[in-house]
């Protein structure tokens, strides 16, 4: 059961980065804006993002379940996602 939520939250935040980059990509082409400008590290989510990454880490090593782990970094990359989107579109 672990290991398919596990996947699951793999799964999920690897294609919401696909879908960021895709969605990212198809607005560059129309604005011919830099990429050099858009920092995902000073968005609100990247705090959450760290310390769900670092807790499912720790959570795994002790042997605890790692559902809330990984909800957080989950919630945190979806705020980097958001974050680093209206970066782009205020022009960075």
């Amino acid at each position: 059961m672990e290991t398919a939520v596990v996947a699951f939250a793999i799964m999920s935040a690897a294609s919401a980065v696909i879908i960021a980059v895709a969605v990212l990509v198809v607005l560059s082409r129309r604005s011919h804006r830099p990429w050099s400008n858009l920092k995902p590290w000073s968005t609100a989510g990247f705090p959450w993002l760290m310390l769900g990454i670092a807790g499912t880490i720790l959570f795994a090593l002790v042997g605890l379940s790692v559902l809330l782990p990984l909800l957080i970094a989950l919630g945190g990359l979806i705020a980097v996602v958001v974050g680093v989107y209206r970066q782009w579109k205020n022009g960075a």
